[in-house]
């Protein structure tokens, strides 16, 4: 892949080498694996199934671990053929090991997101570059909005953010190798991302990575008029490497379950979800065009400029790095907006392309408007408010965890400060004093991030957190000596239960009533004999008949 020195390596920005030259022949990968670590895994502590689609993910995960299933994803005994079913097995193996709770049912998601980052460096090094753009690439990432409120979630997204940027990462090297094994390890890598994307969140995972490096591909022998037919092989082998963990899943599902579960889960939750004008989320094509602002903050900005450059360069210079992130970006961001279902989490597996991109650009801002010779005003002012911002923050942490104790947060955060902390002392022995101040800083100022996160977290506990009403509506029913039933459309009731009493339930919809003494989980706003978190309330039946009706004529 063709290198454009003024875009894809320092070596275009003298000013900013000359100040940031430290960080070039330091650790900046382990600085950078540091600070990832404490952005994500200090609010393990702090993590809560809450309701909605987490406590459907960990329920089916629970469920699986419980039964001894893992053949068939299922959600209080019903199959459930939304994704295929590699997530739930990570979370499954992760709560067999930790136990089934809200910390271990968070670990895949912490770890996927953790690995992001660091694949993001390698693929910033691979694009060009420099040690200190690669790590300011690592961390834009996970200091952009999306990227740290899905990290905190359990849910498929972040994993297949994962495998999509490490598909791309592994074809960019494959571009780059120099022998047929060192091709074939790395086509190796492109396929196993691939599949590993595929058997998370189904043919979204191909399409997505191979829109990026399909379009690149083409474009490039457009851009050259030159056709390189083992790249098409290689690509093409991959691909198809990446279907057989899918077909043989696949095929142990139809020999259990049918042609039925098939179709379910290929065509009506794969191709109908995003090509059904009914399908949920469902948005017009500019649909993205109006949450933009919500995608990438706060380094939008960077990314727009960085995209309009990008344009000039592969216009005037025919810059095939730059033709790169044009295609990694805006092929998958247009197949997206052709898409029926419009959410901003479909937009994470972006994110990568994004940050590299945007930490390029910031380099270059730097270099041209704040760093020069002639700009050091605007560097004194740069720098006072930065040390306001430090100044306030060891503050506004130690206010965070009073307030965060004051409502009842768990002890076990401020075993993790404690940890963070005796780790950043440790790292005070790397030989580049500027890359110790910067870590030692962002990690604090992740503890911060977290401790926040905490405050809100625990508001948001009484209304939002199901496992004492799952817990307690147990109890009820024993004392009232009446079966328990829910309502069969309640997927993340039917998710909680499994996950916080490990058992299920009788489901039933409502229509089918036969008049029998039973209680009933519904979720309304009216309150029933016992009422929990997130609307959900518990009716006796045939007494409550008058309410329920009112219910199903809503």
């Amino acid at each position: 892949m063709k290198k454009e020195p003024s875009f894809c390596s320092s070596s275009s920005s003298a000013t900013v080498n000359s100040i940031l030259d430290t960080l070039n022949h330091s650790p900046c990968l382990i600085a950078l694996c540091l600070i990832a670590g404490v952005w994500f895994f200090s609010s393990i502590p702090l993590q809560y199934v809450f309701s909605g689609d987490e406590t459907r993910v960990a329920g089916i995960s629970a469920e699986m671990l419980f039964e001894g299933n893992y053949l068939i994803p299922k959600l209080n005994g019903s199959p459930f053929l939304e994704y295929p079913p590699f997530y739930y097995w990570c979370m499954a193996f992760s709560m067999k090991i930790f136990g089934c709770n809200d910390a271990a049912a968070s670990i895949p998601t912490l770890l996927s997101a953790f690995g992001c980052v660091l694949v993001t460096f390698v693929l910033a090094r691979k694009l060009g570059a420099s040690r200190f753009e690669a790590f300011l690439s690592g961390f834009i990432m996970m200091s952009s909005a999306q990227f740290i409120s899905n990290a905190q979630d359990c849910r498929t997204d972040m994993m297949l953010t994962f495998f999509v940027t490490s598909s791309i990462c592994g074809y960019v090297c494959l571009l780059s190798a120099e022998t047929f094994r060192k091709r074939l390890l790395f086509c190796l890598i492109t396929a196993l991302s691939m599949g590993l994307s595929v058997l998370t969140k189904g043919l979204v995972g191909l399409v997505l990575s191979g829109s990026a490096l399909g379009g690149f591909v083409v474009a490039d022998d457009l851009l050259h008029r030159k056709f390189r037919l083992s790249r098409y092989l290689w690509l093409g082998c991959a691909g198809l490497a990446a279907l057989l963990p899918l077909i043989a899943w696949g095929t142990a599902l139809y020999c259990a379950c049918g042609e039925e579960a098939i179709h379910t889960l290929l065509v009506q939750n794969g191709i109908h979800r995003f090509s059904n004008k009914t399908a949920d989320h469902a948005g017009p094509f500019y649909g993205y065009l109006l949450i933009l602002p919500e995608l990438f903050e706060p380094w939008l900005i960077f990314v727009l400029i960085g995209l309009w450059t990008a344009l000039q360069k592969v216009r005037r210079q025919k810059d095939s790095t730059s033709l790169f992130f044009l295609a990694y970006i805006l092929f998958p961001f247009f197949l997206l907006c052709c898409s029926s279902g419009k959410r901003v989490v479909y937009l994470l597996p972006l994110t990568a392309g994004c940050a590299v991109l945007s930490a390029k650009t910031v380099c270059l801002f730097l270099e041209k408007y704040i760093l020069g010779e002639a700009k050091q005003k605007w560097l004194c002012v740069v720098q006072k408010v930065v040390k306001l911002v430090w100044g306030l923050c060891p503050v506004l942490l130690l206010l965070s965890m009073v307030v965060f104790l004051v409502l009842g947060g768990s002890e076990l955060y401020y075993l993790a400060v404690l940890f963070v902390l005796t780790g950043c002392l440790l790292f005070v022995k790397s030989p580049s004093p500027v890359l110790r101040n910067i870590t030692v800083r962002l990690c604090l100022i992740g503890l911060t991030v977290n401790a926040v996160f905490g405050i809100f977290t625990v508001r948001d506990y009484p209304d939002n957190y199901l496992g004492p009403f799952c817990e307690e509506v147990r109890e009820f029913a024993e004392k009232e000596g009446r079966p328990l039933l829910i309502d069969a459309d309640l997927e993340r009731m039917r998710g909680a239960i499994w996950f916080h009493t490990h058992s299920g339930l009788s489901e039933c919809k409502l229509k089918d009533y036969t008049g029998a003494p039973e209680l009933w989980i519904l979720r309304t706003r009216e309150k029933g004999v016992f009422s929990g978190s997130d609307k959900h309330n518990v009716f006796r039946m045939p007494e409550d008949i008058d309410i329920v009706q009112k219910i199903l004529k809503k």
